[in-house]
């Protein structure tokens, strides 16, 4: 497998992804073939590094994958401040993920799963939008009453979340396992979960079909803060440090934490206004 190169001067070079322990195949590439990746076959690259090549004056070597750059080349390398890039493919990852319950039913009947495909897609009105397998117990409570409700469980419950997202309601009781307890919405008939700390009511405004998952719509309807996770007694913003949600890495699999304030949004970025 062979993998692109760009340094800030838009230049493009290739690594032998299957010779190396990082030695750099010494190669310019011309613009006409910036962006073309290989197979990985090495006569296959040599024969295209030999016709699209930008010279040989810098002292880089032709018999690729063998001799380093030296001299005024190997200078010229070190000073280039490089990107690597490897390719891989078409997965479903972004980083990092919503890791949340979402309950469905009623206080009589109600199951609930652990989401992480899930986010506010709209403000006007405000809408979260969530990907779910189209055999789950949950979504058939949720398209029984058309209403849902979406719970922020903080770092200290990750084993319930974790429980709720691998066993399924069908044949077991999640709620009598993990010990959380339900309580009535403000709103709508899906109860929310006492002991997670920030809870959503949703209506459902509409479904889409995906493949083998449902993408359901939600219109947010009220919202619940515990008073402990206020930054003001009066105020509606969350202190991310009292909440300490969960968030959950596709790939590696596991359950991370946030972590500290990096900036103030909608303001950092005024540094960088030249007008």
């Amino acid at each position: 497998m062979s993998i692109i190169i760009t340094n800030s001067e838009k230049r493009t070079m290739l690594l032998d992804h299957t010779s190396f322990t990082f030695s750099q195949w010494s190669a310019h590439i011309s613009t006409d073939v910036v962006g073309t990746t290989y197979d990985g076959s090495r006569t296959r690259v040599k024969r295209a590094l030999r016709t699209k090549t930008v010279g040989n004056r810098a002292g880089y070597s032709r018999n690729i994958g063998r001799k380093r750059p030296r001299g005024r080349a190997m200078a010229r390398c070190e000073r280039m401040r490089f990107t690597v890039k490897k390719r891989l493919g078409a997965l479903e990852r972004l980083f990092p993920m919503p890791a949340v319950l979402v309950v469905g039913g009623t206080l009589e009947e109600a199951d609930t799963l652990a989401v992480a495909w899930i986010n506010v897609v709209a403000s006007t009105p405000p809408t979260i939008a969530m990907g779910l397998r189209r055999t789950r117990r949950t979504l058939e409570l949720i398209r029984a009453t058309g209403e849902f409700t979406v719970n922020v469980p903080g770092t200290s419950q990750v084993a319930e979340l974790d429980y709720c997202g691998i066993a399924s309601g069908r044949k077991h009781d999640k709620f009598a396992v993990t010990g959380l307890t339900l309580v009535p919405g403000s709103v709508v008939s899906a109860p929310i979960i006492d002991e997670c700390l920030y809870n959503v009511e949703c209506v459902v405004s509409q479904e889409v079909v995906v493949g083998e998952y449902v993408v359901v719509f939600g219109e947010i309807v009220e919202t619940h803060a515990d008073e402990r996770i206020l930054r003001e007694p009066n105020g509606d913003v969350i202190d991310m440090d009292a909440l300490d949600p969960l968030v959950y890495i596709p790939g590696a699999r596991e359950y991370h934490r946030l972590g500290g304030k990096v900036a103030h949004a909608y303001a950092v970025g005024n540094e960088l206004h030249t007008d």
